[in-house]
């Protein structure tokens, strides 16, 4: 871009009489050229996801025929995740038909799933439900319907389901969060009168799923 610069000089003379003369000097001066072009970036950030439980056993104590068994209240599954539309969580037993993973020292008795669908669960009725149930009785986002209305591990509540041999999702968590997600799960146990007694054990495996769309 040309530079315009403007010198102005007086110059005295006397021609006969005082004259005054403005010369003024007008100087061009360029600018080196230049030229611009945007540059275009991009990126695909990659889906991460961490989860982790407040505790990895959970113990009934001592189980008594037509008395409902809770476990310990505050088992949390904790996810981390930059999902834009969230994460899904699924639970199984790996145990098919209607048992739960509770099998006795005999390697061949166990204790019966509490018969209700995920996809529809029931209210646990005191001295009347049998088997292993969990339920979801709290989230930090999106707590089902269908799990009940109860706030606490065993609010009378609360809804259960039993447990499934293949994944099966009990919690679905959407969109985006900068923080970590925490949903609250609750197991409960009762047996009938002809369960036979013992020591009985097993596990139930907890996964998350990052949802991509």
């Amino acid at each position: 871009m040309a530079r315009f610069r403007i010198e102005i000089i007086f110059r005295l003379s006397f021609f006969f009489s005082l004259m005054m003369v403005f010369l003024i000097n007008l100087h061009v001066v360029n600018a080196a050229p230049s030229v611009s072009s945007g540059l275009a970036l991009s990126t695909d950030v990659q889906p991460s996801l961490l989860m982790d439980v407040s505790r990895d056993s959970y113990n009934f104590g001592l189980a008594t025929a037509g008395t409902p068994t809770w476990g310990p209240g505050d088992s949390i599954i904790y996810i981390t995740t930059n999902s834009a539309n969230g994460y899904t969580v699924d639970i199984k037993d790996m145990v098919p038909g209607n048992n739960s993973a509770l099998l006795h020292s005999d390697n061949s008795t166990r204790i019966p799933d509490f018969p209700a669908d995920i996809e529809n669960p029931q209210t646990w009725s005191y001295g009347v439900s049998k088997g292993v149930g969990f339920s979801i009785f709290k989230a930090d986002t999106n707590k089902e319907a269908k799990w009940g209305t109860g706030t606490t591990y065993n609010s009378v509540d609360n809804k259960y389901a039993g447990i499934v041999e293949i994944d099966n999702a009990i919690h679905t968590s959407p969109g985006f969060k900068t923080t970590t997600d925490n949903t609250w799960i609750t197991f409960v146990l009762d047996v009938e009168a002809d369960q036979k007694n013992g020591s009985y054990s097993g596990s139930v495996t907890l996964s998350a799923t990052a949802n991509l769309s």
